[in-house]
C-alpha cells in the first residue's frame, strides 16, 4: 500500500453527511429547540472545514484521482457494504468482551429521540475523527499505524465529557476508533466506518443496548463469533497485500 494514499469522501458518505447536517437543523427548527441537536451538525462542518482548509488541496486531490484509477478501487457498493459488515459485527464483539459496558447513559433524550441523535452524532463524529483528522494527521505522520492510534486516542479523550472514569467503556471507545480507521483503510472510502458507526449508535441507544443483542449466547458462542470476525479481517488483509 502506498503511504500517499489517501482514504477518499465516496458518494454514501456524503449524502449521509448532508443528511448529518441538515436533519439536526430541522429538528432545532422545527420541532425541539434544545441546542444539543446542533452539535452533531458542528462536529459535521468541522470535520468537513479540517480537510478542506488544513489538508492542502494538492495532495488531496492526487490521492483521490489515483484511488480513482485503480481498477480495483473498493468503491463499489458491495464491497463498501461488505466492510460496513465486518466493522459493525467487530464493534458489537468488542463491545460484548468489554466489561461491564453496556449502553449509552448519560444522555436526557430517550426514545426515538435518542437512537436519532445517536444516529445524528456518529455522523459528526466520523466527519471529524475518520474525515478531517485523519486526513490532516496522516498528510503529517505519513503513516496509517501512527495516524489510526492518534485519531483514536484523541476519540477516546474527547468521549471522557461521557463516560468520565469508566475504565470499560473507555478500552470499548479506543478500540473502536482503531477498528473504524482500520476499515476505512483497508476499504479506501469513508462511508464503511461511517454506516458501521451509525449502526452501533442504534444499538447502543436503544432499550437493551449494544452488548445486550448477545446476552443470551454461551461462552462458546463468543469464541467463534470473535474468531470468524478476525480471521475475516486476516483474509481481508492478505487480499489486500496481493493487489498491492
Amino acid at each position: 500500500m502506498s503511504v500517499d494514499r489517501a482514504i477518499k469522501n465516496d458518494e454514501i458518505a456524503n449524502w449521509v453527511t448532508i443528511l448529518g447536517i441538515l436533519v439536526p437543523i430541522f429538528i432545532f427548527l422545527f420541532t425541539d429547540n434544545s441546542v444539543i441537536w446542533l452539535f452533531p451538525m458542528f462536529l459535521c462542518i468541522a470535520g468537513l472545514a479540517i480537510q478542506r482548509w488544513l489538508v492542502p488541496r494538492r495532495r488531496k486531490k492526487t490521492d483521490q484521482f489515483e484511488i480513482a484509477q485503480k481498477s480495483d478501487s473498493p468503491v463499489l457498493v458491495k464491497n463498501i457494504f461488505l466492510y460496513t459488515l465486518i466493522a459493525l459485527a467487530s464493534l458489537v464483539v468488542i463491545s460484548a468482551v468489554t466489561p461491564n459496558f453496556l449502553k449509552i447513559s448519560r444522555l436526557e433524550l430517550t426514545g426515538v429521540d435518542a437512537i436519532l441523535f445517536g444516529i445524528m452524532i456518529a455522523i459528526g463524529e466520523e466527519r471529524v475523527f475518520r474525515g478531517g483528522l485523519f486526513d490532516r494527521f496522516y498528510y503529517s505522520t505519513k503513516s496509517f499505524v501512527a495516524t489510526g492510534i492518534l485519531t483514536a486516542a484523541i476519540f477516546t479523550i474527547y468521549h471522557l465529557a461521557v463516560y468520565q472514569n469508566d475504565m470499560a467503556a473507555m478500552i470499548y471507545v479506543f478500540s473502536a476508533g482503531l477498528l473504524l480507521a482500520y476499515i476505512n483503510i483497508i476499504a479506501g472510502v469513508q462511508s464503511p466506518s461511517l454506516i458501521a458507526h451509525v449502526g452501533a449508535n442504534i444499538l447502543a441507544y436503544s432499550p437493551i443496548g449494544i452488548a445486550g443483542m448477545f446476552g443470551f449466547l454461551t461462552d462458546p458462542t463468543f469464541i467463534l463469533l470473535t474468531g470468524a470476525v478476525f480471521m475475516l479481517f486476516i483474509v481481508l488483509i492478505i487480499r489486500k497485500k496481493r493487489r498491492n
